[in-house]
């Protein structure tokens, strides 16, 4: 290639790129423009901003503390989060605390959660082997006991 070429490839390519860059930005751009935030939804009639979305918002911050409690075996911090606990054989949260087997809810917790739509009303997450329940209600998430006995 003599130099004149050399220069014409060079201003070419150039260009191609910087027009790629921006075709890429100009994809990104809508996706993380249009996530709205908790203030977005006030007022509006939107089904992204009804009770779905903000329990969603709040799931993994729950779960986290959830998680923790259970891995440090903290009943406190388990109980705290128990608001709303039925339990088949009547048990307190307090009781359930002092008889549960820690390492069964650790195995639980490990294989994460799913939604869960029994047909009844209500947010509620179950543990994949569908043990560990937990509600959306009153604006915060509660673990509120077990699937199954």
């Amino acid at each position: 290639m003599d130099t004149k070429s050399n220069a014409i490839f060079n201003i070419l390519f150039r260009g191609m790129l910087v027009c790629s860059l921006a075709v890429g930005i100009t994809l990104l751009l809508p996706a993380t423009g249009s996530a709205q935030s908790a203030g977005d939804c006030a007022g509006k009639r939107d089904v992204r901003c009804g009770p779905a979305a903000k329990a969603n918002a709040r799931w993994a911050a729950f779960w986290k503390k959830f998680s923790s409690a259970v891995s440090r075996k903290d009943g406190r911090q388990f109980i705290a989060l128990s608001k709303g606990f039925k339990s088949a054989g009547g048990e307190t949260i307090e009781q359930y605390v002092e008889w549960t087997d820690w390492s069964e809810l650790s195995k639980s917790v490990r294989k994460g959660t799913e939604r869960y739509e029994p047909g009844a009303p209500g947010i509620i997450r179950v543990t994949r082997d569908r043990d560990l329940l937990f509600e959306y209600k009153n604006g915060s998430w509660n673990f509120i006991g077990e699937l199954t006995a």
